[in-house]
This record gives structure tokens, C-alpha cells and sequence, in this order.
């Protein structure tokens, strides 16, 4: 399974209420009242009525939570992220109880008869179909495992009755099954009435109720499995159900719909309790307030005992800005990021700061207006991909994978006016080049690297690394001197692009090209363009070679090979990442609908010995190769073909170079295109050797469609933004100073 890395940037990290919608409601027997929200967080509440006020909070999933329950001291927790969770009462603590393939939709708990406080079994549904059921004493393996039939068999909505040891479920198939837990694998009743997904279920005593996006709620009998009555006074999709302890055929239980009303419904006959500003997709009772759960990140709670319909809550926890979307630049260093009340911002996601930029959108959601900043502000050449931002949970996700994070090389001269940057250590030149992602990953994991190289430089002595041969210690400014046998003799590795595709996830399609050349080259007459190939081909040995699995396994190569080499000072600035960024883990089976989380911390924790044990552990192969030995992902470069023409006064014709036709990467600066034609020139004796000595555009004017390039612009750029049209780009060069006849 491969596995990718996320890091959450803290500028949009809350600690007080939600930063998006609250999505779902819970309260335990001691009266605190749990929310769970689109931000990820569950937020614990002190509920007296006369003031509520926030006891505990904490960043629980990493997506969307959809599902809560509480039981004894614990709660039950399941999300979009896939993954379940069991929390202790002060949200300080939690156990992995399993995950679904898909995303995890609903939860329920039954607690057997005769049971103690903590001892119960969590239920969860799932997009992936199944229904499993988690021991709170002994998590990973579920206790059972039910599998709805069909292609429509997403669960959105779980109910459980301890009495009668059943579990319902409500599909989007629109039918209500009823599982028995003790004979697995089908449902002994098909409650079957409803015309669209299932949403929300309750049993209480003998009963069980549904409701559905077809906008009725229906009352079964739980040991006939029949239709008892349908209730129709919603006129729109009904999301949640709330049940006292009254069976709900002599008592009373309300429903509330996407519309934002909710009915009382009684053997008297239904009413409407409250009309609220959007729709409630969860409910919670604490004395006479009804705590609802809407799109907005404010919780709202309205005092049920005053005159009906209510329109106006009684209490209001704020919640806290999130981000709605975002826009990332050119450059691929820097995104625009818009947040709930309409600010924007720009972050340097290579540094995870927020920059000194901000606005204020007129219309607080305008996707147009924010693309009219994104102009404004943006660069005209576009690099490559090396990562995936994303705005999950109301905070700015950068996502990095073995295939692509190797893709974005920038020019260091370009990052020198940079503010905050220190590039005082770092030897560079006009050529030097930085990538992206290597430089980003170094960063990110600078206590786990420092660990890495003291325990690389003491590994003659480490018990846990066998057969270890005589080490050069690293220093943390060059590689060691000593070359492996059957090493490459200039770099010192032992890899093969062949390797490398494997570990970085790369088929045999996806050809990687050779390093970028620094220099243009000459193309024959009728030659296309293309992207670089490489000659050779695996081995049947080297295809059946054991690859590392994961970053300890890359670290061991790396000892016994000799072959130590991160990232050194001299090579880019050093950059400390606030240490509230999030690093997440995660990985994507074959099968799978949804990344399961394995690894969920904050970088300022991975000093520690049992975080970097859990790091070793988990962080892929690929990210060692990268900051432990600088090996990066070949790469597809497609290069671009373009003819250099002299201009003279009688118009433009083929000028002092043997080849005019050439073709170079995208990245090559202007200025490599006039050095070349200066060097053509004094191999064709039109200037004298000296000429070397001064800079090429003193020498050498280039120009594309009449507009003078700047030696700083790239191929790229002048292909993109200045040619604009298919075929060969043409240049033109004039001669600046005098030719030798």
C-alpha cells in the first residue's frame, strides 16, 4: 500500500469552538455535551443552562467527524478520515479502535447486559458498506462483521438495542435492516417503506424509527419488523432524530429536517418546536435546551420550554474562522487562502508562515473576486507540480507523494530576496538550484535528521544495526569520502533509476528523465523535441531486490553502505517550522475508497524517543531516500525546442553557430542560450576568447516577437507567456558589439 504525507499548517489552528459546521451531538450521563464538526474537532461542553461554557477541545480526526457516541467515561468517535476512535471523557486520550476502506458515516454503542461502565461494544457503518462492531477493552479486530448486498449499500446510519442485542441499519438503498448480532452475515428483518437514503435512526424499547431524505419518518415494531405508522409533516429531507425515554408509541420524539424545523411528534398529534436558519443534522437535550447542530461552526441551543415555534436560540458558542478554499501561485511556494468571514491571505506553504498580504473580499464567497487577487499577485511561470494543497477541516493541507515531490526545482539567486530566508551558509551561484520538495521534507523533519546523523556517526557501536562496517562519521556539511564497492565513483550511490522508480512508486511508464542540463543542445534538422529517455533496463535481479519499506529500514542501507548524505547547510537556508504543524500519515490500500490514517502528530512532539520510534516506523521508504541520502525520484522532463536566428538589417537569417536548432529543459535560463551563442561564436572565430570574460548580454541581445528577453527568464516563460503559439519557439539574437571579419 503506498503511503503519502500530509502537513496541516497552523496558521488556521483553533482552539476555541469549531472552525466549520458542527456536524454531530452527543451528551454523556455526567451532562457534558460533545460536538463533533466539518474542522475535524471535538469540542467537550460544560452545559448549565444559565451559562455553557468549553472544558476540553482537541484536533480528534482529520477530516470531517460524522459520527459520536458516549458511554461510562469514554466516547466514540468515527470520520471521513475512515477511522474510529475512543476518546476518555477530558479528550486527553484516545485508542484506535479500527477503520473502515471507505469513509466511516455513523456509530452507535451497545453495551452488553450486566457489563461494567467500560466494557461495550462500538458500532460503525461505512461507505464501504459494512457494519463492524469494536470491543472497547480490545481494539484492531472487529467483534463482527455485517456487509450490506448491492451497489447501493453505503450506510448513513447505525441504531442499536442492547435489549435485543440488534444493530440497524440505514442504507441508501432506502431500506432498514436489522442485524442480530449473534448469527452474522444477514439481517433477520428488511424493513422496507422508504423511497431514499436512510439518514437517521433511534430504537428505544420495541420500537425502532427511520427517517429519510423522502421526507417522512417512519415507526417500526422491532419484533415483527412491521410498519406501524408514517409520520409526513416535513416537506424536505429529514436528517435527525431525537428520542426521550418514552417508547415512541405513547410518547413524544422530535424530528428536524434540512430546512431547519423541528417537530414535535406526540400521540397527540405533531407540532413544530423551532424554525432555525439552516439545517440540523444532529440533536441533544440538556434540561430545556435543545442543542442543534447545523452548517454554521456556531452552536446553537434553544430553551424548548418558552412559546412555540421557537425562531431565536437562547445560547450561542461561537465558534472560530476556517478556511473555505484557496488558490495556490505559479511558483508553487505560495497560496491564497480565504477563510469564512472573507479574508484572504497569502502563506509561503514552504515555510508553513502566513506572508505580509492581506484583503478583504467585498462579497465574503466570491470565487471571481478571489481570482482577480490571484492575477494581481501571481507569477508568469508556472513550475511543475511537487505537492497537492488542499483546504480540508478548515485548515490549508499540503500533501506530498513519492511520484511527484521530486518535480519542482527553483533557482536559488531567486529565493535570496526572500524575507526571512538566511542564505548566509549557502554556496550558490547563478545555476544553483533548489528543489522544492527536498528542501520542504529536510525541513519538516530536522529533530528526526539531527537524531539520524548522531546515531549514524555512533553506528559502529549500535547493537540494533548488524554487520555495520567501519564508518565515516557525518559531519552534516559533505558525504563521506569512502565509496562503496560497486558505487558510482563521482556521486558515491549505489541506486538505479530502476530502484528509485520502484521505492518513489513510479511504473515502468512513467520514464524518468536525467538530470537537467545546464547547457542547450543541438538538435538535428528535421528532429522533434522530445523527452529524455533512459537507455537502460532493470535486471531480473535488481527487479526482485528487497526494497526498504520504510524510513528505519532506508536509515540501516544507509549505514551499511556508507552512503549518509541529507540535505547539508551549504546546500539551502535552513527553515523551523512552527512546531503546531501537523504531520499526517497515510496510506491507500488497492481496494480502498478513502487514505487511512497510521501516523496523526504535531512536529514540536517528534523529539521525542518514542515519537521518532513511531516515525522510523511509519514515515515510507521514499521520504529516507530524500533526506537521508538525497535521492530523488527520476523525473519525466519534457524538453522544448526553439531556433536561434541572427538578425541583421536585411531581416533574420541562420547567424554564427554551426546548429541553430536546439532544444533545451524548461528551466533554462535566457542567459545559457546567449553563453552558447557566444561560445559558437568564438569556435566560428567571430570574437576573440576574451570575450568569455564579460557577460553574455553585454554581448548578446535576445529577442522573441520583437520583445527583449531578460537573461533571468526561463524557457518556460518565454515558450508560455511570450511565444504563445505551436511549433518550434524562434529566437532572434543581435550582436551588441563589434564581430572579428
Amino acid at each position: 500500500m503506498a503511503r503519502t504525507i500530509e502537513y496541516v499548517l497552523p496558521e488556521f489552528t483553533h482552539t476555541k469552538g469549531h472552525a466549520l459546521g458542527v456536524t454531530v451531538l452527543t451528551r454523556n450521563t455526567a451532562g457534558v455535551l460533545y460536538s463533533g464538526g466539518r474542522d475535524g474537532r471535538i469540542v467537550a461542553w460544560a452545559c448549565p443552562e444559565s451559562k455553557p461554557y468549553q472544558i476540553a477541545s482537541e484536533q480528534a480526526h482529520i477530516n470531517w467527524i460524522t459520527g459520536l457516541a458516549s458511554a461510562g467515561h469514554s466516547v466514540a468517535s468515527c470520520s471521513n478520515d475512515t477511522t474510529v476512535n475512543l476518546w476518555n471523557e477530558s479528550l486527553s486520550y484516545f485508542t484506535k479502535l479500527g477503520n473502515h476502506s471507505d469513509y466511516a458515516t455513523a456509530l452507535t454503542i451497545m453495551k452488553p447486559q450486566g457489563s461494567n461502565a467500560d466494557d461495550f461494544i462500538v458500532v460503525s457503518g461505512g461507505l464501504d458498506s459494512h457494519i463492524y462492531g469494536w470491543s472497547s477493552t480490545a481494539p484492531g479486530k472487529p467483534v463482527f462483521d455485517f456487509t450490506v448486498p448491492g451497489e447501493r449499500g453505503s450506510v448513513y446510519s447505525i441504531a442499536s438495542s442492547h435489549k435485543h442485542s440488534l444493530v440497524a441499519s440505514g442504507t441508501s438503498d432506502s431500506i432498514v435492516r436489522l442485524w442480530d448480532i449473534r448469527q452474522e452475515k444477514k439481517p433477520i428483518h428488511r424493513l422496507m417503506g422508504h423511497t431514499d437514503n436512510v439518514r437517521a435512526l433511534a430504537i428505544i424499547d420495541d420500537w425502532v424509527v427511520s427517517a429519510s431524505s423522502d421526507t417522512t419518518v417512519k415507526l417500526w415494531n422491532l419484533t415483527s419488523g412491521k410498519l406501524f405508522k408514517t409520520f409526513s409533516e416535513h416537506s424536505t429531507s429529514v436528517w435527525s432524530l431525537l428520542l426521550g425515554n418514552t417508547p415512541p408509541d405513547k410518547g413524544t420524539f422530535l424530528s428536524a429536517d434540512r430546512s431547519g424545523k423541528v417537530i414535535s411528534n406526540s400521540p397527540n398529534g405533531p407540532h413544530t418546536v423551532l424554525m432555525a436558519q439552516s439545517g440540523i443534522t444532529s440533536m441533544s437535550l440538556c434540561g430545556n435546551l435543545l442543542y442543534t447542530a447545523a452548517s454554521r461552526e456556531t452552536l446553537e441551543g434553544y430553551d424548548i420550554s418558552q412559546p412555540e415555534p421557537l425562531s431565536k436560540p437562547t445560547v450561542q458558542l461561537e465558534g472560530h474562522v476556517g478556511l473555505r478554499k484557496y488558490r495556490l501561485l505559479n511558483d508553487k511556494r505560495r497560496a491564497l487562502t480565504l477563510d469564512t468571514d472573507g479574508n484572504v491571505k497569502m502563506i509561503d506553504i514552504t515555510r508553513g508562515i502566513a506572508l505580509d498580504f492581506s484583503h478583504k473580499l467585498v462579497d465574503d464567497d466570491s470565487d471571481t473576486e478571489l481570482d482577480m487577487i490571484l492575477d494581481q499577485v501571481n507569477t508568469p511561470h508556472v513550475l511543475d507540480n511537487w505537492c497537492q494543497v488542499s483546504v480540508r477541516a478548515g485548515q490549508l493541507v499540503v500533501r506530498l507523494d513519492g511520484r511527484s515531490v521530486g518535480n519542482t526545482e527553483v533557482y536559488a539567486d531567486e529565493l535570496v530576496e526572500v524575507e526571512g530566508l538566511d542564505f548566509s551558509q549557502v554556496v550558490y551561484d547563478d545555476e544553483t538550484r533548489i528543489n522544492l520538495g527536498q528542501w520542504t521534507l529536510s525541513n519538516l523533519f530536522t529533530a528526526l535528521i539531527d537524531h539520524q546523523t548522531t546515531k549514524y556517526n555512533n553506528a559502529a557501536t549500535v547493537s540494533d544495526v548488524e554487520d555495520i562496517k567501519e564508518v565515516t562519521p557525518f559531519s552534516g556539511t559533505k558525504t563521506p569520502e569512502t565509496v562503496p564497492e560497486g558505487a558510482d565513483k563521482n556521486t558515491g550511490k549505489l541506486e538505479k533509476k530502476s530502484r528509485l522508480r520502484r521505492i518513489f512508486g513510479l511504473s515502468k511508464k512513467d520514464t524518468p528523465a536525467a538530470a537537467p542540463s545546464t547547457e542547450p543542445a543541438a538538435t538535428a534538422p528535421n528532429q522533434q523535441p522530445a523527452a529524455a529517455t533512459e537507455s537502460a533496463t532493470s535486471t531480473a535481479a535488481e527487479e526482485e531486490e528487497e526494497l526498504p519499506k520504510n524510513f528505519a529500514e532506508v536509515f540501516n542501507s544507509a549505514v551499511k553502505l556508507q552512503s549518509f548524505s541529507p540535505m547539508a547547510p551549504s546546500d539551502a537556508p535552513s527553515v523551523t517550522f512552527d512546531p503546531r504543524t501537523r504531520l499526517i500519515i497515510s496510506e491507500v490500500g488497492q481496494d480502498a475508497g478513502a487514505p487511512t490514517c497510521v501516523y496523526n502528530q504535531v512536529i514540536g512532539k517528534l523529539s521525542n524517543a518514542s515519537e521518532i520510534e513511531a516515525l522510523e516506523t511509519n514515515l515510507p521508504g521514499w521520504v529516507g531516500e530524500i533526506v537521508l541520502q538525497s535521492n530523488m525520484p527520476p523525473r519525466y522532463l519534457s524538453k522544448i525546442g526553439f531556433l536561434v536566428l541572427f538578425e541583421n538589417k536585411e531581416g533574420h537569417e541562420a547567424g554564427h553557430m554551426e546548429k541553430s536548432r536546439l532544444m533545451a529543459n524548461p528551466v533554462l535560463r535566457a542567459r545559457k542560450i546567449m553563453t552558447y551563442i557566444v561560445k559558437q561564436m568564438i569556435q566560428n572565430k567571430k570574437l576573440p576568447d576574451t570575450a568569455l570574460n564579460q557577460r553574455p548580454e553585454d554581448i548578446v541581445e535576445l529577442v522573441c516577437k520583437d520583445q527583449v528577453i531578460d537573461p533571468n527568464t526561463m524557457l518556460s516563460v518565454i515558450r508560455t507567456r511570450i511565444w504563445r503559439t505551436g511549433g518550434e519557439v524562434q529566437l532572434h539574437y543581435k550582436i551588441l558589439v563589434d564581430i572579428l571579419e
